[in-house]
């Protein structure tokens, strides 16, 4: 018969072992009630590449802005707080960086700082949340393509522009001839059709009914104040807002840690900031015209 004393022996020594488990646990397994959000920007215009336009350089990208959240989330951060401040930029490039977003498993919250407007908004409503300041500008829902025509002044000058090609609307938008009413009818419709598509996200992804949406589409800009009732964003509030947003999604406290590029200084970066934006190209979903095709300004 096993004595008394070995039982509390073994007992003793399970004890012991159980308590240094408990301490290797505390000290050396990660600690699940905290973690990482991983902070990333869209500053300035969304473009093709960083060759489109004068100042294309200072552009956001869909291949660049996809390779910085890959980073973010290859480091195994727990969530997404996306800082824009842009004007929009080319259709296709904002449906892009939208759909980096969508694409997201991770909680995202959106913080619009001074302005989001247009294709920056659209790439805005794929965000689980969207934080603005009360005087955040954002909104402007329209689709604009916009450029020089030098027809009137060329026949002042006694310039004649030749142009060969098959097609009849093969140089249809062309600086160099007038805009006739059949081709203008023609990009007219493509416009609504862009403008539509931009609608239908909207009503889909803010959950807004069809003559919402219409009220707000009609390319105006709104305060993050007014865009909070009319249901563009979910709430105002600054970047601690945003954090406790994500801090709720992930039930744990976070730390930031920005995955911005660090672009280095230089003159042209600093003149191009004080210009703001403006000077550009494309059909767009932009805020101000620029030029040739489709941009959602």
């Amino acid at each position: 018969m096993v004595s008394k004393k070995i039982i509390f022996s073994i007992i003793g020594v399970v004890l012991v072992l159980t308590a240094v488990t408990a301490v290797v646990a505390v000290n050396f397994l990660p600690d699940s009630s905290t973690g990482t959000v991983g902070e990333v920007s869209i500053q300035g215009s969304i473009m093709p590449s960083t060759g489109s336009g004068m100042f294309g350089d200072q552009a956001v990208t869909p291949r660049g802005f996809r390779s910085t959240v890959d980073r973010a989330l290859s480091s195994g951060v727990d969530g997404l707080l996306v800082k824009i401040n842009s004007p929009g930029g080319s259709v296709v490039a904002s449906k892009d960086v939208a759909r980096v977003v969508s694409d997201t498993d991770v909680p995202v919250v959106c913080q619009l700082k001074d302005s989001a407007v247009s294709g920056a908004y659209w790439v805005a409503t794929e965000c689980d949340k969207v934080v603005a300041d009360s005087v955040s500008m954002t909104g402007s829902i329209g689709v604009t393509s916009a450029y020089l025509e030098f027809s009137g002044l060329m026949e002042e000058y006694g310039v004649e522009f030749v142009n060969l090609s098959s097609g009849d609307h093969k140089f249809t938008g062309s600086p160099f001839q007038e805009l006739g009413d059949e081709e203008r009818k023609m990009l007219e419709e493509q416009l609504e059709t862009v403008h539509e598509e931009f609608k239908e996200q909207i009503m889909d992804s803010r959950n807004l009914t069809r003559d919402e949406v219409e009220g707000v589409s009609t390319g105006r800009t709104f305060l993050g104040s007014e865009a909070v009732e009319k249901g563009l964003i979910d709430v105002t509030g600054s970047r601690r807002d945003s954090l406790e947003i994500l801090e709720n999604k992930t039930n744990k406290s976070l730390e930031v840690e920005s995955f911005d590029r660090r672009d280095s200084f230089n003159i042209l970066s600093l003149l191009v900031e004080s210009l703001g934006e403006g000077i550009g190209s494309t059909l767009s979903f932009e805020s101000v015209p620029e030029t040739s095709y489709p941009e959602i300004r």
